[in-house]
């Protein structure tokens, strides 16, 4: 008797010392690596602004085309009526749409005019529309000068709204790479977020399905945090986008009241926030593309962020897509609340163009002085159909002076 009680006491002092050693190894395991985490330098992440102008203005920043002719020609672009502008829409090139943007926006923004020919355009687009679903959805002139004019204004904006939010997710999917192509030891990759959003199972890899919740939930407070920026930093959205936002407001309240949210919606994010987020190399945010994983997940948040702003549920064409339809339904309200607040009418007595350097001004002319001399025939017969007949006498008389001066 007294023998089973020694060896049952014997075999509970095992049992204790074995739990404190495994309990040592385990302690000293989690030592090793966080003395390798602490000892490994960290990743620099260079965070510097980047050259605006650059980034704005691209090649235009420099001397690109012959600006000949441009004081007789700039007057009778400013003229009240907008004929010689409107019959260069008229007359468009396809091709040239997105040099026309930059020409018209460019130029009226050193004229301090660039919120009133916006003005002039969405007030067409709103009375040329039919019906309320195609509201700014076309790849119009219009359209193609609001995304001009909002990358002229808007990319400090996106910059100090976006830029952290954008290097982190980039850095934490570098992370993740590296940890999947062994250049980190195993130990450390446990204590590692790769914070991995994919939840389409056409992309996901096998081992990686019963990640799929987790993924899922991680898409979902991304996408969150992501909206909850652009919702804080209203107060700091260009009052010259506000003021173009404020007049199609007050446009569609009396066309389509009951679109109104969602035109607004996909005006400013289809045309100005999404491509931000889609292709932040285009404004300044990353230095070069983003890798294909980056680029990934930068897509999967636009399509969160796109069908918020469309009001529109993920339906049957991307099932998976199905379960962020809880962060759509949810915020809603929010987003209707934030475009009261930056379509809000505003006093535009005090707002003001940004500068437009020479260069670029001398650029959007000569560009726009050629244009108009490739496609004479046409402008001008567009003209004179539409009664502009004293226009059409001013460009000819341009016309035989250049003539004449060769």
């Amino acid at each position: 008797m007294a023998s089973a009680v020694g060896l049952s006491v014997s075999v509970g002092i095992g049992i204790a010392v074995a739990a404190v050693v495994l309990l040592v190894i385990i302690a000293v395991v989690l030592s090793v690596v966080l003395m390798k985490r602490k000892s490994k330098k960290k990743k620099k992440v260079k965070f510097s602004e980047p050259d605006f102008k650059a980034t704005v203005f691209g090649n235009w920043s420099t001397q690109v085309y012959d600006a000949k002719s441009s004081k007789d020609l700039e007057p009778i672009l400013l003229e009240e009526n907008k004929a010689l502008v409107q019959s260069i829409c008229n007359t468009l090139v396809v091709t040239e749409k997105e040099n026309i943007a930059r020409g018209f926006v460019y130029f009226f923004a050193a004229k301090s005019s660039s919120i009133a020919l916006m003005k002039f355009f969405i007030s067409q687009e709103i009375d040329i529309c039919d019906a309320d679903n195609s509201l700014f959805r076309s790849n119009s002139l219009s359209m193609a000068m609001f995304q001009v004019f909002a990358k002229l204004f808007g990319t400090r904006y996106l910059w100090n709204t976006l830029s952290i939010f954008l290097l982190e997710l980039n850095v934490l999917t570098e992370e993740a790479s590296e940890i999947e192509s062994g250049s980190k030891d195993n130990a450390s990759s446990l204590m590692t977020d790769t914070l991995e959003l994919e939840i389409d199972p056409h992309k996901m890899e096998e081992a990686a399905e019963s990640s799929f919740a987790v993924n899922k939930y991680k898409l979902l407070l991304t996408s969150q945090k992501l909206f909850q920026l652009i919702l804080d930093t209203k107060h700091q959205m260009p009052v010259q986008l506000r003021a173009v936002l404020a007049h199609a407001s007050s446009l569609l309240e009396k066309k389509f009241p009951a679109a109104r949210y969602k035109a607004l919606s996909g005006f400013l994010f289809l045309r100005f926030l999404v491509p931000a987020i889609t292709a932040p190399h285009m404004y300044g945010v990353y230095k070069l593309p983003a890798s294909s994983a980056v680029q990934r997940k930068l897509v999967l948040l636009s399509k969160v962020l796109q069908n918020l702003a469309n009001e529109v549920p993920f339906g049957n064409k991307e099932p998976h897509m199905a379960n962020l339809n809880d962060f759509i339904i949810e915020n809603k309200a929010t987003l209707r609340s934030y475009f009261d607040f930056i379509a809000k009418p505003l006093d535009e007595t005090e707002i003001e163009d940004v500068p437009i350097p020479d260069v670029v001004v001398k650029n959007s002319v000569g560009f726009l002085h050629s244009y108009i001399n490739s496609n004479k025939s046409k402008i001008f017969d567009d003209l004179a159909t539409n009664n502009h007949t004293d226009t059409v006498n001013k460009m000819q008389q341009i016309v035989t002076r250049e003539s004449l001066a060769m």
